[in-house]
């Protein structure tokens, strides 16, 4: 059963965090996911903690739970305290992105355990896994940076980032950057 609840606060997560990561920044919908987002990942760690299949005890897959939700706390609390923290958006947008980052990674390892062709290829060669997970680490390395201006911008036309901009309506841009996100 938990691990049901898993799979299921897994995907929520998936397909929200990618909306997010696709959709305008600063609007009431992107809050709105963002929550979701935030509440599937909560939902996911916290489950994990709950699977002892694979050690019997708590092993590395719940240290990973344990940054993940690192991750996610840091992304959140700039975010809730937006009009304290100077530059919260950076410390938003890049926690944000990396706890993607890190679902995706733990998406792909969940891949090679539960695909029978992916798992045959992993008992194979032990280190597919891991180069999956290095893949989408490097990727992500090379995403973030690339984009954060460009995100960052989106929310905050005149790169304040300190809190004072209003969250935008979809129809109502204040800047031509944030159109470029849809």
């Amino acid at each position: 059963m938990i691990g049901a609840i898993h799979t299921i606060l897994g995907f929520s997560a998936l397909i929200c965090g990618l909306a997010v990561f696709l959709r305008t920044k600063g609007t009431r919908f992107h809050v709105c996911l963002g929550r979701a987002y935030v509440i599937s990942m909560i939902g996911l760690n916290l489950t994990a903690f709950g699977i002892y299949r694979l050690f019997g005890e708590f092993g590395l897959f719940h240290w990973f739970a344990v940054g993940s939700l690192a991750t996610i706390v840091g992304g959140l609390i700039p975010a809730l305290l937006r009009r304290r923290i100077k530059h919260w958006i950076h410390f938003h947008y890049h926690f944000m992105a990396w706890s993607y980052v890190g679902l995706l990674a733990a998406t792909s390892n969940e891949a090679f355990v539960h695909i029978p062709l992916l798992s045959e290829q992993a008992v194979k060669f032990r280190w597919l896994p891991w180069a999956g997970i290095g893949l989408i680490g490097l990727a992500g390395s090379i995403v973030i940076p690339l984009l954060a201006n460009r995100t960052i911008g989106s929310i905050e036309p005149d790169g304040a980032a300190n809190g004072s901009q209003p969250i935008r309506s979809e129809t109502n841009r204040t800047s031509s950057a944030a159109g470029s996100r849809r």
